[in-house]
């Protein structure tokens, strides 16, 4: 069985592009803090079609997600010529807090009622996966 459920906050906002199909595929990475003081771990997290518009369009750096997929190792070799490997998450994004007041995207606590689980989340037919 390969799956991966995390939570933790975006280091950067997200990243789209698009396939030559026009396949929507934004990437994000995650820092997911440890049970001790700056024990952070970072994982890479993919979302496919509808799912990284709405990523793209309504996430930034800092705000907190929970992410549910599969695990995926890859490995190339670079121009260089070093080998190079990395794990990611391709999955599921669930939006965990709203944006700040002033716009930023930062995770701080605002006085609204937090995000429902599973709001921004896609239906799991539309995973590629």
């Amino acid at each position: 069985m390969n799956s991966v459920n995390l939570i933790g906050n975006l280091t950067r906002d997200p990243e789209i592009r698009r396939t030559e199909s026009g396949t929507s595929i934004a990437n994000m990475r995650l820092a997911i803090n440890g049970k001790r003081d700056g024990d952070v771990t970072y994982i890479d997290v993919v979302a496919f079609d509808k799912q990284a518009e709405a990523c793209a369009k309504h996430l930034a750096k800092g705000r907190k997600v929970g992410v549910s997929g599969r695990l995926s190792y890859s490995e190339w070799e670079a121009d260089d010529g070093s080998k190079r490997s990395k794990h990611e998450v391709i999955g599921r994004v669930e939006f965990l807090d709203r944006p700040s007041q002033n716009g930023s995207g930062s995770s701080q606590p605002s006085t609204d009622e937090p995000v429902p689980v599973g709001a921004g989340a896609v239906a799991d037919e539309e995973i590629p996966f």
